[in-house]
């Protein structure tokens, strides 16, 4: 995360300024878990396998596809989503002079 800015006077009380703006964030995943699941009213979330409701992100996992255990959780391979955001704000500043 980061700025650049500055301000311009432009006459005794008002300035002008810029500043643009940087920000980038990656959101690691490591764990996804059905909480809901209606169908006509009814919750069906508790009527699906652990398998089913519980993903596991991991680095590296093995398949066994002939015997896969339904009391733990699915494994897929870890997600990272990346959000960046580039702005740039502008705008007057005006001074008041307060007398105490």
């Amino acid at each position: 995360m980061g700025a650049f800015g500055g301000q311009i006077k432009i006459a005794s009380r008002v300035r002008a300024y810029a500043e643009f703006q940087f920000w980038h964030i990656v959101f690691v995943i490591k764990k996804r878990t059905l909480t809901d699941f209606i169908v006509n009213a009814e919750r069906l979330e508790n009527t699906f396998s652990r398998s089913t409701r519980e993903i596991d992100f991991v680095k590296a996992f093995s398949v066994n596809a002939t015997n896969p255990n339904p009391d733990l959780p699915s494994q897929t391979l870890i997600q990272r989503i990346p959000i960046t955001y580039i702005g740039l704000q502008a705008g007057l500043v005006y001074q008041l002079k307060l007398i105490w």
